[in-house]
């Protein structure tokens, strides 16, 4: 018999209400996407308050978003996330051949920023 939420861990409670329900409120997801163009303008700048600025604006996020919305696709898409990580991250090879996509284009984003290559900073931030 699988184990029931009375039978998990105090500390996967933790996390679950600071970290898991917020984030799989539509506002937190829509946010959070938002704020990524955000970071990758304060690593270009080198702009050690800007990034502050954004870090402390994901936890605020993460901290005053209502509650998830059972028929919102992001909300959906977050709670898929979990399941799939608390499952051992068990994928097809094509998944992880997107996944690989996915990183190699945040590698090659942030590489670009860390040199200042604006043009292929862009072509990185859009392929998202």
């Amino acid at each position: 018999m699988p184990p029931s939420e009375h039978d998990a861990p105090a500390d996967t409670d933790f996390v679950n209400r600071l970290f898991w329900r917020p984030h799989a409120s539509p506002w937190s997801v829509w946010t959070l996407v938002l704020l990524y163009p955000l970071v990758v303008l304060a690593v270009y700048r080198r702009s050690h308050r800007l990034l502050a600025g954004a870090c402390l604006s994901v936890l605020v996020n993460l901290g005053m978003v209502s509650p998830p919305d059972d028929e919102a696709w992001a909300t959906r898409v977050v709670r898929g996330e979990r399941v799939w990580l608390e499952q051992g991250l068990h994928t097809s090879p094509r998944d992880l051949g997107v996944l690989g996509v996915g990183a190699a284009v945040q590698v090659f984003t942030f590489r670009s920023v860390v040199a200042r290559r604006p043009v292929r900073r862009l072509s990185g931030l859009f392929s998202r």
